[in-house]
């Protein structure tokens, strides 16, 4: 499937589709990259902007996992050194973890796309995806390896800040509904179909309900969302009214063979105030 995003100024977030390859969690935290002899006030890490910039509290944890806690006061991301509130007690040495205090876990999803030159993305886990991406590996796209690892998600990661992290789980090829979105992000504009992602069905599946939503809503005009099959077939339009920010159609029954392509195209946006950050979601089954 190509990237599903309409991208309508240079400023918006770069939306990336993929498959998930794995999921794992770990504590939040990195380690020393460098000897540290006691009476030092300062930790050099392989990445500080994990640390907050206003100080806060650490935990040192050697091999042995003895642990000594430290305040610290500030960080610096061109040099990746983290200022202490005082200096160790002790010896520390290279490869020792330097954990965030109070610890907590987070999750991290290896992401495979198309469009990356086969690199694999590292995307954090929002919590609220936590029970739809399970920690674990998993397995062919279509389930064809070991059956008893969970099967690959379509997923769309969000790049922000140079981190990415995990937008939204669309579903599982092969299986049960699968879910597509668009989006377009900022003030938004009229933007053709012919300037629009193509989605690419790779499944004989059957299109069952579209839903658009605005995170502000439109005035003096409506929003008009129109979805297209193979480019040139209207499937249906969807309407969000001046003062409203959604429209759905939940009645649909189109089918799509392998190969076909769904896109979508803004036709008219709001004459006072366009609408923002406008999200369009495709459910097949």
């Amino acid at each position: 499937m190509k990237d599903s995003t309409a991208r309508n100024d240079e400023r918006e977030p770069f939306i990336l589709h993929g498959l998930i390859m794995n999921v794992n969690e770990h504590f939040e935290g990195d380690y020393l990259i460098q000897d540290e002899a006691a009476t030092a006030t300062t930790l050099h890490v392989d990445d500080v902007s994990i640390f907050d910039e206003d100080g806060g509290e650490l935990v040192l944890i050697d091999d042995s996992n003895n642990q000594w806690p430290y305040d610290y006061t500030a960080i610096d991301v061109s040099t990746q050194i983290i200022t202490l509130d005082g200096a160790i007690a002790e010896d520390h040495d290279a490869g020792e973890v330097v954990r965030v205090f109070p610890f907590y876990k987070i999750r991290k999803a290896r992401v495979s796309s198309d469009y990356t030159d086969g690199d694999v993305v590292h995307a954090r886990v929002p919590h609220s995806l936590f029970s739809e991406l399970p920690v674990g590996p998993r397995s062919d796209v279509m389930g064809e390896g070991d059956t008893s690892i969970r099967q690959s998600e379509e997923v769309l990661v969000i790049l922000v800040h140079d981190d990415w992290i995990v937008l939204d789980v669309l579903g599982v090829p092969g299986q049960g509904r699968i879910r597509h979105k668009w989006s377009a992000f900022g003030r938004l504009q009229v933007v053709p179909e012919t300037e629009t992602h193509d989605l690419d069905v790779d499944d004989d599946m059957n299109l069952i309900k579209v839903r658009t939503r605005v995170k502000n809503a439109p005035t003096g005009n409506d929003i008009i969302v129109k979805i297209w099959k193979n480019n040139t077939e209207l499937v249906c339009t969807l309407t969000i009214a001046d003062g409203t920010k959604k429209d759905a159609n939940n009645n649909l029954d189109i089918d799509f063979a392998d190969d076909d392509t769904l896109s979508c195209s803004i036709e008219q946006v709001g004459s006072t105030y366009p609408g923002r950050n406008l999200a369009v979601l495709a459910v097949f089954k």
